[in-house]
């Protein structure tokens, strides 16, 4: 236990549902009539509890735990416990995604008000360069510009990444960063070309799957779409990012 009050102590029973309006009938929203915060939801007491939580606490005489308490109706003030019932933050997001409630598109707040974004010349980085930590600067550092370098030259002169990751302790993927100038651009040395695959269009990810239905091997689609097996196998058997695109 907390010490805290359970939210449906928090005001007695005659208090709390005077300050909640009943007079459209059992069946109707039931707005609050108290404190409502921004977003429009009642709230009570210093904690800002929200009033349909102490509400559906009441109804039910028990605590929601780690559960969120939603509307059906889509009304924030609203405390009849007909309309309220238990759910996951999973569920809390979903519900509101649904509702078209998120601040997505256009009304996400960096297309609102861009002008509050600090990019480019703005940046921080850009105005303070000397307060930035780079490179062996940084506390979490286990490389110094020099061994970097170095290991730009090994890999340059024929050096196996694998190799040079074990040379210096450090994971494959953290050489293949650094050898591709992902990480430490401030260190010169040669570096290598990228080799990421491109991501398939749908048309291509349908047409995949059935050339692959009727035969057609996955080496063969990786030449005829220019992408590496492992692209073409996640599209195929619908893993990964292709998981979203099963037609």
């Amino acid at each position: 236990m907390n010490g805290r009050k359970p939210v449906r102590d928090l005001l007695e029973d005659a208090t709390f549902w005077s300050l909640v309006d009943q007079s459209g009938g059992i069946d109707a929203c039931w707005p609050w009539q108290g404190k409502l915060n921004p977003d429009g939801y009642g709230v009570v007491g210093g904690r800002s509890v929200g009033a349909h939580r102490i509400a559906w606490a009441k109804a039910n005489a028990k605590e929601q735990g780690a559960l969120c308490v939603l509307h059906t109706c889509d009304n924030r003030p609203c405390c009849n416990p007909k309309h309220l019932y238990l759910g996951t933050q999973v569920d809390n997001v979903r519900d509101r995604t649904n509702r078209g409630r998120a601040a997505s598109g256009d009304r996400n707040g960096a297309r609102l008000y861009p002008e509050r974004i600090l990019r480019g010349d703005r940046h921080p980085m850009h105005l303070h360069p000397e307060k930035a930590g780079r490179g062996s600067q940084r506390a979490n550092a286990v490389l110094t510009e020099e061994q970097v370098l170095q290991i730009r030259l090994d890999a340059a002169a024929g050096i196996k990444p694998a190799d040079l990751a074990r040379q210096h302790g450090l994971a494959r993927s953290k050489v293949s960063a650094l050898l591709l100038g992902q990480r430490w651009k401030h260190v010169g040395g040669p570096l290598r070309a990228s080799t990421r695959t491109r991501r398939l269009t749908q048309d291509e990810v349908q047409m995949a799957r059935s050339a692959h239905a009727l035969g057609e091997t996955f080496a063969a689609l990786s030449r005829r779409l220019g992408v590496s097996n492992t692209t073409v196998r996640n599209a195929v058997l619908g893993l990964k990012a292709f998981s979203k695109r099963r037609l």
